[in-house]
């Protein structure tokens, strides 16, 4: 028995005597990184007010790639949901559910979105698909202009709907113009940064006040633009269905040699 104890003290102080494991330290949060997610955070809820949704989201996962806060995807899910994008929402709404450090009711949340946009692009893509043979309607015969006269008011009322369209059209083609320039210099002057990530460019209230001009432009150029286009259709179809239908005269046509020639001359 005393050879046996002689062996297990030995093994004994020869554990004592080996170095303990090496704790892994934890990694404290970089101040620096978290100042510019709050800042990057806090651009991000200026642009989602403004309407601004895109940009919203992109903030909102540049402020998630420095904190690593899981909020912080469920908000840029939120934008995208927001802005009618509702593919990129469903992608970050999965990405939110899968993230260890969500809570349970957000995940109940993001779950519950994700589901009813997935409804909804299952409507849209049901209604694009193509109709069946047997759905299809009942072609109606396009009507055939009858050989009356041309009527007197045809030719004014058509010649003023493609100047006004095309008026239209120009005025909506310029002020989209404009509006893309100033969505351009704007956005330099957002991205115009202090060494911490602050914007320098331009200060919140400008920025709206100037947004708010561009998208009243882009829209206005947009309506202009369509209203134009249709004057531009409508007087097409205006000259197209009150014309007089083309008419063919066949005329000979001597010749000093004997030989003559058959002449076609249509009249549209």
């Amino acid at each position: 028995m005393r050879p046996l104890r002689a062996i297990f003290a030995v093994l004994l102080a020869a554990a004592m005597l080996l170095p303990s494991a090496p704790r892994v330290a934890v990694a404290a949060p970089d101040p620096a990184a978290i100042a510019a997610a709050e800042a990057k955070a806090t651009e991000a809820k200026a642009f989602f007010k403004a309407g601004l949704f895109p940009r919203a989201a992109e903030r909102f996962m540049e402020a998630y790639a420095l904190s690593k806060r899981p909020a912080l995807v469920y908000n840029a899910a939120r934008a995208y949901e927001e802005g009618q994008l509702r593919a990129e929402a469903i992608a970050l709404f999965k990405l939110y559910e899968g993230l260890k450090d969500a809570s349970g009711e957000g995940r109940k949340e993001a779950r519950e979105r994700r589901e009813r946009l997935e409804s909804e692009l299952a409507k849209i893509a049901g209604k694009d698909k193509p109709v069946g043979d047997a759905d299809k309607p009942t072609p109606t015969p396009t009507p055939t202009p009858t050989p009356d006269s041309t009527p007197p008011w045809r030719t004014p009322t058509v010649i003023g709907g493609l100047a006004l369209g095309a008026a239209a059209a120009i005025g909506g083609g310029v002020l989209l113009g404009l509006a893309a320039s100033d969505q351009s210099t704007l956005d330099a002057d957002l991205d115009r940064r202090d060494a911490s990530g602050k914007i320098v460019g331009v200060d919140y209230d400008t920025y709206r006040d100037r947004q708010i001009a561009i998208d009243d432009r882009r829209r206005l150029g947009g309506i202009s633009l369509g209203v134009g286009g249709a004057l531009l259709a409508g007087s097409a179809v205006l000259w197209f269905f009150t014309r007089e239908p083309a008419t063919e005269t066949v005329t000979w046509v001597p010749s000093a040699d004997g030989f003559g020639r058959v002449e076609w001359a249509w009249r549209f």
